[in-house]
């Protein structure tokens, strides 16, 4: 479509995507289907999948050179090149925020997700399903995020809450070690203890 979204006379090369609204009612999908997800976010199948060359060359899967060529002479052909296709055309924007193709343009307002939104969203290799119990699954987890979020210390980026994942980690895992020591000290001095009383 000429003009559209700022594409300039000769208009956006792809497919016209359609926005979807997975939270106005209620839960639709699963949450890592969106948080955890290249296509969701917009920027397509290819990063997922590791198809990093362009669609209208020839894919291989095999062992490859540093300059992309196969190592193996008997290596076949597993997708055939599309031509025209010079990228993924499941991709609406790029990680900086260039817009690649039309987005929704029967909906008024409607494209890519903003990159605020998007740098919230992302919660690839995050673990999304530990939010089962976070933030209200139960009365501890419930009470740490009204804290945090009084305090303004939700984490709102990646970044953040990756370094906060990283925290209640090593937490936990400080805990359990110390919990183990404490025990196995308690348990030596209450034998001791018993040893001492009976002789």
């Amino acid at each position: 479509q000429p003009g559209s979204e700022g594409a300039g006379p000769e208009g956006q090369l792809g497919s016209d995507m359609s926005p979807v609204f997975p939270h106005t009612v209620g839960k639709a999908r699963a949450c890592e289907s969106c948080h955890a997800s290249s296509k969701a976010l917009g920027y397509g199948i290819g990063e997922d999948l590791g198809v990093v060359q362009p669609w209208n060359a020839p894919k291989v899967v095999d062992l490859e050179t540093a300059a992309g060529a196969p190592i193996p002479r008997s290596a076949r052909v597993q997708i055939e090149p599309i031509p025209g296709l010079e990228r993924d055309w499941s991709a609406v924007v790029t990680r900086d925020g260039r817009q690649l193709q039309t987005v929704g343009s029967h909906f008024l307002g409607s494209g890519p997700l903003p990159q605020a939104v998007r740098e919230r969203m992302d919660r690839r290799n995050v673990c999304a399903a530990c939010h089962e119990v976070v933030p209200g699954g139960n009365l501890a987890t419930s009470l740490l995020h009204h804290v945090a979020a009084a305090a303004g210390k939700t984490p709102e980026a990646r970044g953040a809450h990756m370094s906060l994942v990283r925290r209640i980690v090593l937490t936990a895992a400080i805990t359990e070690v110390a919990g183990g020591f404490f025990a196995a000290l308690l348990a030596g001095g209450a034998a001791l203890v018993w040893l001492r009383r009976r002789t």
